[in-house]
């Protein structure tokens, strides 16, 4: 009995330093600072995690004093033998019989039977409380490490989810694309405060991102759209500017003749040329703001308007040109 008395004292040493070196741990530490942040504090199933690993914690320990005072107490009997006091007896009850009760967690009124207590109480010898001690640390320490890797998990994919948010903004900005409100804010808090959650809180970032990049796709292909018509307008008043600076030559030289001024058609007057410089040049400052719909509808028109002119002013051009020839 002295030999299991010694290993006994040992194993409540190393036990002792163990749990106080778990509570001390920067990841428990993480853990009580997580549900008790007032900022982001842990929610849902990873919230209900970390309370079950608190309150383990403080089992354990009442387990583990209670163990160690029956220990005490043994160690006492022992060293208070003498001739006519003879302890034996009572060690041995108390090492070989169920001289220890375990605490448990309070079981819920909903799952208690009629006449059990608030507590289920059961009685176990001093060896199978050191299994049992055993046991609940491995446990905690396995429910600790989820919640860190959870946690870890959950800060790298905060990290992506933040730079490919990051580049999808910058391919708006490039398309001066006024993107919608996504909230990913809110889903990398919820990642933060809930990470065991990662694989519900990822589906949602994921869908977030599908709808903010087929909005990108619209928009590119709307920008690619109206800038190939921006340069299609472009080119017509280019062409339209050309053709009316020819036409108001030829007939500004021959509009002395009188013959000639009655047949010679006047080309468009400048005063309408600025008018179609002035609505262009409004429709580039609103594009650049991401104002695509209006722009498509002045834009569509303006291109129509230069078809019209252009073909006028080439008959215009044509017939004065046939009247000078005459």
């Amino acid at each position: 009995m002295k030999k299991i008395l010694e290993n006994w004292l040992d194993k409540i040493s190393v036990t002792g330093k163990n749990i106080i070196e778990l509570k001390n741990s920067d990841s428990y530490k993480m853990i009580s600072e997580m549900l008790n942040s007032c900022d982001t504090p842990f929610i849902g199933i990873t919230r209900n995690k970390a309370l079950s690993i608190i309150e383990d914690i403080d089992i354990l320990f009442i387990n583990y004093s209670n163990l160690t005072d029956l220990v005490h107490s043994i160690e006492a009997l022992s060293e208070n033998q003498h001739i006519f006091n003879s302890n034996m007896e009572k060690i041995k009850a108390l090492i070989e019989g169920d001289s220890l009760t375990i605490t448990s967690k309070a079981v819920p009124v909903e799952e208690r039977g009629l006449f059990e207590n608030t507590c289920n109480e059961i009685k176990i010898t001093p060896e199978k409380m050191f299994e049992h001690l055993e046991f609940s640390f491995k446990n905690i320490c396995n429910n600790i490490k989820i919640i860190v890797d959870a946690v870890r998990k959950a800060e790298i994919l905060s990290n992506k989810t933040n730079e490919r948010y990051k580049s999808l903004e910058n391919r708006a900005n490039i398309l001066n694309y006024p993107i919608s409100k996504f909230d990913f804010d809110g889903l990398i808090l919820e990642l933060k405060t809930n990470p065991l959650d990662i694989q519900a809180v990822t589906d949602k970032i994921n869908l977030l991102f599908s709808k903010f990049e087929l909005e990108l796709s619209d928009a590119s292909d709307e920008y690619n759209y109206l800038d190939l018509l921006f340069n299609s307008v472009d080119s017509k008043i280019k062409e339209l500017n050309n053709l009316t600076s020819k036409s108001r030559q030829i007939t500004g030289e021959n509009l002395g003749q009188l013959a000639l001024s009655k047949t010679l058609i006047k080309p468009l007057d400048n005063s309408r040329m600025e008018f179609i410089n002035a609505w262009v040049y409004d429709l580039k400052k609103y594009f650049k703001l991401g104002k695509y719909k209006p722009v498509k509808i002045g834009l569509t028109k303006l291109n129509e308007e230069c078809i019209l002119l252009l073909g006028s002013e080439k008959r215009i051009f044509d017939d004065n040109i046939r009247v000078l020839k005459g």
